[in-house]
């Protein structure tokens, strides 16, 4: 046989699961990169290896067992290559359970959220490989994907999802004519076979009105909606102006100019510094203390160059969730030699804003 023919006859071999599975990566990738400022940069690095791995081996290791194994191995190499992982030696009794629990803990503590973060994606790619026979599932699993990044868009102003709403929908009609094709070659495979002999017959008029649903997308004239959508509707009702971003593809057409200016007060966005600056004096809490004191709700430890960010060790810092009522937190690091003073502080928070931190 020979080689080249062998190859392509083994490179379209279940073509259409390859395809699938491609198009699955592409539509989490798109939809993965509107968390920029949620992730860290190791998290990405973790879930883009997992798309890629993932991908190969589902589209090119015939035996699903052994695909899913590799799978799950490449995860934990990932995830022991990019971040701080130190090997732990074991202590304790061979003979207990518990001592091997703890061991095993203390390992994937070091890996913790974004080995569990990165499992969660796989099982998405996975979940997602399921509903690829049928058009229905495609169009849900589309449906949301597109949803979930207009209310992120909405939600979280100014946040620009233009191209990975585009990447989307381009992804899912195509995902849908490989789907139709898939269909037609198993209900019909003497009519696929004559359709193969004039490939330009089948695939030009698919390539015709791929390009003139984008191009209608990219180049038809901007106009104002007709009706206005509830979350633009509810803040309008509490006297909050609200960035209008039509058309231009991110360029707002109604919000004011960023002059540069920023105003004190706190922020957990210390990424990049510089510009003007307005005091801003409006009250946020008040404070009964028995010893006058300043407050702070985080500290940055890492300089890039333009602003703060946390430092790796400060990201595997243990956190605490919530506080309950009467809950005394205890002393990290402390011993208990160290001279210490009881100070009694009561808070009134004086405005409805939810703070995502702790001040002490």
């Amino acid at each position: 046989m020979n080689p080249s023919r062998g190859f392509v006859k083994w490179l379209t071999a279940d073509l259409y699961l390859k395809l699938s599975a491609l198009f699955t990566g592409i539509i989490i990738f798109q939809w993965i990169s509107c968390l920029g400022d949620y992730w860290w940069e190791e998290t990405f690095a973790v879930v883009n290896g997992l798309l890629l791995t993932t991908f190969l081996f589902v589209a090119f290791l015939p035996s699903k067992i052994m695909s899913g194994l590799l799978q799950l191995l490449a995860i934990l190499v990932l995830n022991i290559v990019f971040t701080d992982f130190q090997w732990v030696s074991f202590i304790g009794d061979k003979r207990k359970a518990a001592d091997w629990a703890d061991w095993a803990g203390s390992q994937f503590d070091q890996l913790s959220p974004i080995l569990w973060i990165s499992l969660a994606v796989w099982v998405i790619f996975r979940l997602i490989l399921v509903f690829r026979m049928k058009r229905i599932g495609i169009i849900v699993m589309v449906g949301l994907a597109l949803l979930s990044l207009t209310i992120m868009d909405s939600l979280f102003t100014p946040i620009y999802l233009w191209d990975e709403i585009a990447w989307i929908v381009f992804t899912g009609l195509a995902w849908l004519v490989a789907s139709h094709f898939s269909g037609f070659k198993q209900s019909h495979p003497d009519s696929w076979r004559h359709l193969l002999d004039y490939p330009l017959s089948l695939f030009l008029p698919v390539l015709l009105i791929f390009a003139i649903f984008m191009g209608a997308g990219l180049f038809v004239p901007t106009i104002k909606p007709i009706l206005t959508d509830p979350y633009t509707a509810w803040k309008e009702s509490r006297g909050e102006a609200v960035p209008s971003f039509v058309g231009d593809k991110g360029v707002s057409s109604s919000a004011p100019k960023n002059t540069g200016d920023s105003r004190s007060g706190y922020s957990r966005n210390d990424d990049e510094l510089g510009g003007g600056f307005k005091f801003d004096y409006s009250p946020v809490m008040t404070v009964t203390t028995t010893k006058r004191s300043y407050w702070r709700g985080e500290t940055k430890a890492f300089y890039n160059g333009s602003g703060w960010e946390e430092a790796r060790g400060e990201r595997q810092e243990e956190v605490v969730g919530s506080i309950a009522k009467d809950e005394q937190l205890q002393p990290i690091g402390q011993p208990d030699s160290v001279q210490t003073d009881k100070v009694e502080q009561t808070f009134t928070m004086l405005r409805d804003d939810k703070y995502p931190v702790l001040f002490g």
